[in-house]
């Protein structure tokens, strides 16, 4: 039921993305049918799952192809408003923190964070990466009298 009304709800973006896609470039987050035929084929032939397993995978692969316009959808509508800026704003010396697992990395981040010369994406931010939508949370939480910060924080934790 969820993949019918979801493939239902995206089937205008279907439709929308496509011609922008000519003008920006096909979007980065968007599956294609031939990747999803291929997808559900490799979970089909699988010796090592179980039907049910195999049944959740393909609902899975349909799930994210059906929903996967509306992310292209958004990623354009980002080339379409701020693709001149974004090109025009350059990263000079960026800093990536990698680390092993249990070697301090995330108070070294946190230490980071201190410093407003870094600047850094929430994990919400990363999950929906668009900058059109992030200004429309932050004019409605500015609407509500919530600070940036105070809005991320609660994003961050019920999202």
């Amino acid at each position: 039921v969820k993949v019918v009304i979801l493939s239902a709800l995206s089937s205008p973006f279907w439709i929308l993305t496509p011609p922008l896609s000519v003008f920006y470039g096909r979007p980065p987050r968007m599956v294609g049918l031939g990747q999803a035929v291929r997808f559900i084929g490799y979970v089909i032939r699988s010796k090592h799952l179980s039907k049910r397993e195999q049944l959740n995978l393909i609902l899975t692969v349909i799930q994210h192809t059906a929903s996967s316009p509306v992310a292209g959808f958004c990623w354009l509508v980002d080339e379409v408003l701020y693709s001149r800026q974004m090109n025009r704003k350059a990263v000079v010396a960026p800093l990536f923190v990698m680390s092993a697992y249990r070697s301090a990395s995330t108070q070294m981040a946190r230490l980071l964070a201190q410093d407003s010369a870094f600047v850094w994406p929430s994990a919400i931010m990363c999950a929906f990466p668009y900058l059109w939508v992030w200004k429309i949370v932050a004019i409605v939480f500015s609407d509500s009298g919530i600070t940036t910060d105070e809005a991320n924080n609660y994003l961050n934790k019920n999202f």
